[in-house]
């Protein structure tokens, strides 16, 4: 049986979200009411949420629907509120297009720690 494109990929994304939340499947299926097996599925590109769940799973994790769906390959949402840590901690974000080294991240982590704490 193949799994579509879009499943799969989601799947992904759904799973890269959960991780760097910290949960487990489990944790993220009680979340949603759901069984482990349903997330376990979605993760694994073998069934897609309903259009239902989708708002649900983007609003546990920090994400946007247009992201779960595909349609924008940035999992932020701009129009809400951004961990700024999360953001600069995260390995795709980069510096005129150049990759950030996690030593580097650190660093902007500290600088914004010193102007907030001002």
């Amino acid at each position: 049986m193949e799994y579509s494109e879009l499943a799969i990929e989601m799947g992904k994304r759904i799973k890269s979200l959960r991780l760097k939340q910290g949960l487990t499947i489990e944790q993220l299926a009680n979340k949603l009411g759901l069984a482990r097996s349903s997330v376990n599925n979605w993760e694994n590109g073998r069934r897609e949420p309903t259009s239902t769940q989708v708002p649900t799973i983007a609003t546990i994790l920090n994400t946007t629907t247009d992201y779960l769906c595909g349609r924008t390959d940035s999992p932020y949402s701009f129009n809400g509120t951004i961990n700024l840590r999360d953001l600069i901690m995260d390995p795709e974000v980069t510096y005129k297009d150049d990759p950030l080294t996690d030593e580097q991240r650190l660093m902007f982590l500290r600088v914004l720690e010193s102007i907030v704490q001002k």
